[in-house]
Parts: C-alpha cells; structure tokens; sequence
C-alpha cells in the first residue's frame, strides 16, 4: 500500500473499509491504540485473547510518519470477530481500545 492511497480522515477509511471487507474476512475497527503500539504486537495480543488474526493495520499519518491512534484487526474468523464486538472496551499497552463495527 502507498502512502498515497491511505485515506487522511476516519470517514474516508471507514468508506474504503466497506468495499475491503467484502474481499478480506472479518475486521474490527479499533479506536485509542498507543502510540508505542506497532503491527505485529497488536496482531499477537488479540491472536492470544480472541482468535487467529489475519491481518493487522495501524493508521499512520502520512506526514509524520506516526500513528493516528486507530486501525483494524481482520479475524481469521467470524468468532473471534464477534468475541471482539462483543468486548466493546479492550485494555492493550495501557490505553482503552475502543472497537466497532
């Protein structure tokens, strides 16, 4: 992915989330991810509490380089999607993640 191509406002990737998940799984939208926090420790921390993950993405801005604080997480499947949809309030690296969707 470009950096180009990432979209600079949460309404913009929540549209382009739409037309991904028809093709990719079962994602979940977080919200409040730490600054410290990268990709695959994320991966690794909802893997070991929820289920296999697939795919997982911070949002960076575009110019800085750093993270906006929201990403998704795809599940391999549609249980531990829904055990994460379920948990509404997830604790990681000390700050509430906050999932949708």
């Amino acid at each position: 992915v470009s950096v180009s191509s990432l979209p600079r406002s949460m309404d913009q990737w929540l549209n382009a989330r739409s037309s991904w998940t028809a093709t990719r799984g079962n994602p979940r939208d977080t919200g409040g991810i730490s600054w410290k926090a990268d990709e695959a420790g994320l991966s690794q921390f909802f893997a070991s509490q929820y289920g296999p993950v697939v795919e997982c993405k911070i949002i960076m801005d575009r110019d800085t380089g750093k993270s906006k604080g929201y990403g998704f997480v795809t599940f391999q499947d549609e249980e531990a999607a829904e055990k994460v949809k379920e948990a509404h309030t997830i604790f990681y690296m000390g700050k509430t993640h906050h999932t949708r969707i």
